[in-house]
């Protein structure tokens, strides 16, 4: 299976890069950590180019004006997930600032999680990477309609058909209620109240 990369700015956003990267782990994926890849300093990203360019999908942390991901996606052809925090110095806003500026990368791949979101950005890109891989896991979207952990494949043996037929079964209309069916009162534009 390939691999993706978790990449920060500088050492303050590791605490967020560290989450998506264990994260990653856990559900199986090799992790390359590429951290203090500064856009002041372009020299430092592009010295870990060739890491980059061999990744199946890359995680970026970035605080402050959030312009990593953008560099980032210009430079890859893998999927690039933003994820802004609220570190750094200057007018940040607690992290809004870095999500508005990734949501309007003008680099074509980029997507972005909420701030200090490393779990949700490391589970999207593990599902990007086994898919990048060949790899899929069963799952309800699969057709059948069970959970692998109603089939017994693990987990307690719970029986979802009661939640299933609630999900699946057709709603009754519901009652009608006069006072919503009568026609509003509608004046001219211009009359008053009175």
């Amino acid at each position: 299976m390939g691999h993706l990369d978790v990449v920060t700015v500088g050492t303050s956003e590791i605490r967020v890069a560290e989450e998506a990267a264990i994260t990653a782990e856990t559900l199986g994926n090799r992790v390359n950590r590429i951290y203090g890849a500064d856009v002041a300093g372009i020299h430092r990203i592009l010295t870990v180019r060739d890491d980059l360019f061999q990744a199946n999908v890359a995680v970026v942390v970035a605080g402050m004006a959030g312009t990593l991901a953008s560099v980032v996606g210009g430079l890859v052809s893998c999927p690039v997930i933003g994820v802004p925090t609220s570190v750094g110095y200057g007018a940040r806003f607690g992290g809004v600032a870095a999500l508005l500026s990734i949501l309007n990368s003008c680099a074509s791949g980029v997507s972005v999680v909420n701030i200090h979101d490393g779990f949700g950005a490391a589970y999207q890109a593990s599902l990007i990477n086994k898919l990048a891989a060949g790899q899929t896991e069963p799952s309800i979207a699969d057709g059948d309609g069970e959970s692998p952990a109603a089939k017994g494949s693990g987990g307690d043996e719970t029986d979802i058909s009661p939640l299933k037929a609630a999900w699946t079964r057709r709603r009754e209309p519901r009652s009608s209620n006069p006072r919503r069916t009568r026609p509003v009162n509608r004046r001219p534009v211009g009359e008053s109240n009175l």
